[in-house]
This record gives C-alpha cells, sequence and structure tokens, in this order.
C-alpha cells in the first residue's frame, strides 16, 4: 500500500472529531465497563482475530465439550493434520487450549473459558437455517 493511499484510508476511517489517544471511553449499552489502553483494546483484537478463522472455530466445537486427539479433531472437522496442527498451535500459544501428551498422541482441550463463552454469544447472533 503507498503512503498516500495509507494516509487517505487512514484520515478516512476516523472522522475529525474522534480524538486519537491511547484509551477508548466506555461503552454504554454493552459490558465494557471500563476504559481500556491501547495497548489492551490491541490484545482484545487479537482474541478477535483468533475467531476469524472458520478452521479455528471447527477446531473449538470440536474439543468444546471434551478433550480430544488430533486425529479425533480432524475427523470431526474434515480438516487435514497439518491445518489442524497450525491452528492448534496458534491457539495453544493464545494459551486457549492445552495439549497433553499420551505415547505418541497429543490431546487438546479448552482452558480459556471465557473464549468459549464469547463463541456461544456470537451463536446466539446466528440465525439457523431453514
Amino acid at each position: 500500500m503507498s503512503e498516500r493511499l495509507r494516509r487517505e484510508t487512514t484520515s478516512k476511517a476516523l472522522p475529525a472529531t474522534v480524538p486519537l489517544t491511547s484509551s477508548i471511553t466506555e461503552i454504554t449499552k454493552g459490558e465494557m465497563k471500563r476504559t481500556l489502553e491501547l495497548h489492551q483494546l490491541e490484545k482484545l483484537a487479537d482474541r478477535f482475530k483468533l475467531l476469524s478463522e472458520a478452521s479455528r472455530l471447527r477446531i473449538l466445537q470440536a474439543i468444546c465439550r471434551e478433550e480430544r486427539s488430533v486425529s479425533e479433531i480432524c475427523d470431526l472437522t474434515k480438516l487435514n493434520q497439518a491445518n489442524v496442527s497450525k491452528h492448534l498451535q496458534l491457539l495453544k500459544s493464545a494459551g486457549v487450549v492445552a495439549c497433553r501428551r499420551v505415547g505418541i498422541c497429543r490431546y487438546y482441550r479448552i482452558i480459556d473459558l471465557d473464549l468459549l463463552d464469547l463463541c456461544s454469544q456470537g451463536d446466539r447472533q446466528i440465525e439457523p437455517e431453514s
């Protein structure tokens, strides 16, 4: 992206009345009751990014009720092993899932129940298909 285009895009993204500060004020309608600093907002954005990939959501759905091996996750999600392993490693490094090893098998379970709850809240926003 050229510097000129980046400046135009950035300047159009925020109205002139919005100050560029390192924090955001409270959200009155939602549950966010405190002011978040910029670094906290970036952490929050990273958590939402974890949920932005449908494959990761399929993996989380596969392990939301019980611990499963990588091969079980592959069978349930119909994703290949390399793809599942890549996503599980990302989720593990973010502290969303934990892994235990038994012989050559790895078993994964969700440890971030807040993120699981966030998925449930999002699910309530989607209308079932007829």
